[in-house]
């Protein structure tokens, strides 16, 4: 989106919200309402549409679920309207991380799939890249591992081709980290222990912080897999070590989740509660209910384990209720989804009215009213751009002047609106002519051009005379004429190849010549020459 076309002003807004979306909400939200009200003002749906977005992504760190899904699908009806596929990308990624968190997989999925295609149409192969790896963590979550590998490995051929991306290393340890977690949980601990190997090989130095606590917990699920409990456990040591309230838990959850599963096998109580204890608070004051009820699964199947029956009880009871929460919640999910899916369709079709509108307009602004032919203005367009091919490539071009044999007396002798009518007629023979390649158009009054692209002087003789002989075989009753008993027409046409210095009014010119060497001599005839105008180049047909 191109923000210099807009004034000092709304430049500085923009400045102040990208820079602040994920530091200061409270500032942040203050000029997208300045900015959504400015663009609603003065029409500009691409400013609406990004105070939207940065709503949106305010919201999203604030996890205030229906504040985000509320401006982000503002943001999408506009971004439609514009078509910034990009930013329409990143809010259907939004969109699919909000509905997995949330527990509805199939409408993350095509949150995803919607956001592929935009980026198919803003050939960003950069962030598709990045919703694969999304998409590649839900095809895990929910067991469809060949497919999580798939996508997965489309991510990695792209990003391990463009080393200069910002957070490469980052990239790269993602998909290498998910990719050995898919492996783990087929049974393949190869190609997991692969995957950890290029991470340790080419990105080790890269390893720290959350992502460092990450790629732990899948080699501690490694390790446990393949029966190696001293490395196993000195993985989970370093994990317990590290471990802080402060941590991104939001980013880890899916790794730590698979985590606990382990430390519940392996019965380490200690390691196992400290990451509860960290986990749950955080998760509860999300509110998110799906996570919530995953936290308590774990506790129960605790509880189950070590025969705390009470515990167990009140845990159930517990996740009972969140289950019926969340019930509530997954329709209130779809409904918003078919609301968003109402409002683009509403959006779509207003946009095809409007495009079928100008298409009309654009019709009836080259074509003549009454003959449906093309007129003088697309007359010049075309005329020019076939000179133009034709002098670039070496090409033949050949142009058509003809008119009606005393149409003026005709329209004398049997009025204005039978004159109308002829014309009418006389044109659909002279479009009939396009099935050899010609195109065609009223130059004014009764007077016709063709121009043909491509053929040869004995091609044109042929064209001509055949068109000839589809107006006579029309048949219009010609009274007044002084040739003949039915409407006639009378061709002057230029066909040569064009060198440097030739203008296309040259041809218009040499035609229009030839028509008048016709009517001299012998009206419902045709005239070839070129150029030059030579005598002995010039063809003449009479009756």
């Amino acid at each position: 989106m191109d923000y210099q076309k807009y004034n000092e002003t709304v430049q500085e807004w923009i400045n102040i919200v990208q820079e602040n979306a994920h530091k200061d909400a409270e500032l942040t939200l203050k000029y997208c309402e300045e900015i959504i009200n400015y663009g609603k003002e003065t029409q500009e749906d691409g400013l609406v549409a990004l105070g939207y977005y940065h709503e949106g992504i305010v919201y999203y760190v604030l996890n205030e679920g229906m504040h985000f899904y509320e401006a982000v699908t503002n943001a999408l009806s506009y971004l439609s309207r514009v078509e910034e596929w990009e930013l329409m990308a990143r809010c259907y990624n939004f969109l699919g991380i909000f509905s997995v968190n949330h527990g509805n997989a199939a409408i993350g999925l095509d949150y995803y799939l919607n956001a592929l295609e935009c980026c198919k149409k803003c050939e960003n192969e950069a962030f598709a890249s990045t919703v694969k790896v999304n998409r590649g963590v839900l095809n895990i979550i929910y067991g469809r591992y060949d497919d999580a590998i798939e996508v997965l490995q489309q991510a990695l051929d792209f990003y391990g081709k463009h080393p200069e991306l910002p957070r490469y290393d980052d990239h790269m340890i993602c998909i290498y980290e998910n990719m050995a977690k898919a492996y783990l949980c087929k049974g393949d601990l190869i190609e997991a222990k692969c995957c950890f190997e290029n991470i340790h090989s080419e990105h080790g130095d890269f390893l720290e912080d959350e992502i460092m606590l990450t790629v732990l917990a899948t080699e501690a699920m490694y390790y446990h897999f393949a029966g190696k409990d001293d490395k196993c456990q000195v993985r989970i040591d370093r994990i317990h070590q590290a471990l802080t309230p402060n941590m991104p838990i939001m980013d880890m959850f899916d790794d730590f989740y698979d985590y606990l599963k382990i430390l519940l096998e392996r019965d380490c109580k200690e390691e196992f509660w400290k990451l509860i204890e960290i986990m749950e608070p955080m998760v509860r004051s999300l509110d998110i209910t799906n996570l919530i009820l995953k936290i308590l699964s774990m506790k129960i199947q605790f509880y189950r384990k070590h025969k705390m029956n009470a515990e167990y009880l009140q845990a159930a009871a517990l996740y009972f209720e969140y289950s019926e929460r969340a019930a509530v919640e997954n329709r209130t999910m779809m409904n918003n989804v078919l609301n968003l899916r109402r409002t683009l369709e509403e959006v779509n079709l207003e946009k095809q009215e409007i495009e079928e509108k100008n298409v009309i307009l654009q019709a009836k602004s080259e074509t003549d009213a009454l003959t449906g032919l093309s007129n003088r203005f697309r007359l010049n367009d075309y005329s020019e751009t076939a000179f133009q091919n034709a002098l670039d490539h070496g090409t033949s071009l050949a142009v058509e002047i003809l008119d009606m044999d005393n149409f003026k007396g005709y329209n004398d002798y049997y009025g204005h609106q039978k004159g109308d009518e002829c014309i009418q007629l006389i044109a659909t023979a002279i479009k009939s002519m396009e099935e050899f390649g010609a195109f065609t158009a009223r130059y004014g009054g009764d007077e016709f051009v063709l121009i043909y692209e491509g053929k040869t002087r004995e091609e044109l003789v042929e064209y001509a005379a055949e068109l000839r002989k589809r107006v006579m075989n029309l048949g219009i009753e010609h009274q007044a004429s002084k040739i003949s008993n039915v409407m006639t027409i009378s061709q002057g046409i230029c066909w040569d190849i064009p060198v440097q210095g030739n203008r296309m009014w040259d041809y218009l010119h040499a035609a229009d010549d030839m028509l008048y060497r016709v009517k001299q001599r012998k009206r419902n005839n045709f005239c070839i020459g070129n150029l030059t105008e030579a005598s002995d180049q010039i063809i003449m047909s009479y009756l």
